[in-house]
């Protein structure tokens, strides 16, 4: 408290040792400090705290103050324990599976398909999958992967990549010619707005 009182324009920056002190200090009715019966162990204080001390330190204490700082003492962290009793589902058929579907991860666009291929295995180990892709190695993780039932005649075309579809805006077929339409009175056009208002 001399403390405080030597600078009291800014007694703020010392109220955590004040609040320290009225912690740490042995209250004489219980025979413990506060922090004592709230953590079961004194606590570290610095030296500028601490007075020379006339009683004897190994004076006897409570018994509350005995029993709970043994009890702390016992306390230990309690193991972790994975509630879950679910083991994640990996497909037994891909341990057999010549091809396989990969999942597409990305964003997808309307309509995609989440998963592609079939594609031809390499090599498999207890987590990853070496697959063909366009004609290159690729190791995926097993997570990503599905088995593909694929005929016995239909394997070579699992495993080569997979064919672009035509060009659908050019026609190779001409396109017929307007017929002119016999000669009608034109009607007055009526203007429409793009929310259909005249």
């Amino acid at each position: 408290m001399s403390r405080l009182e030597d600078s009291r324009s800014d007694w703020y920056y010392e109220l955590p040792i004040v609040l320290l002190g009225l912690r740490s200090v042995v209250k004489p009715d219980i025979g413990a400090t506060p922090s004592e019966l709230v953590y079961g162990t004194t606590l570290r204080l610095p030296g500028e705290l601490l007075e020379k001390s006339t009683e004897n330190v190994n004076a006897p204490t409570i018994d509350y103050v005995v029993k709970l700082r043994s009890l702390f003492d016992r306390v230990r962290p309690a193991d972790t324990n994975w509630h879950s009793s679910q083991k994640v589902f990996s497909n037994p058929a891909l341990n057999t599976a010549s091809h396989v579907y990969l999942r597409f991860d990305g964003v997808r666009h309307s309509l995609q398909r989440p998963y592609t291929g079939p594609y031809r295995v390499l090599r498999r180990t207890p987590k990853t999958f070496d697959i063909l892709i366009n004609n290159k190695r690729s190791t995926v993780s097993r997570d990503r992967l599905k088995p593909a039932f694929v005929l016995p005649d239909q394997m070579d075309q699992a495993s080569s990549p997979t064919p672009s579809l035509p060009n659908r805006s050019r026609s190779p077929t001409p396109e017929p010619e307007a017929t002119p339409l016999p000669n009608t009175p034109a009607l007055p056009r009526s203007t429409t707005t793009r929310s259909g208002r005249r």
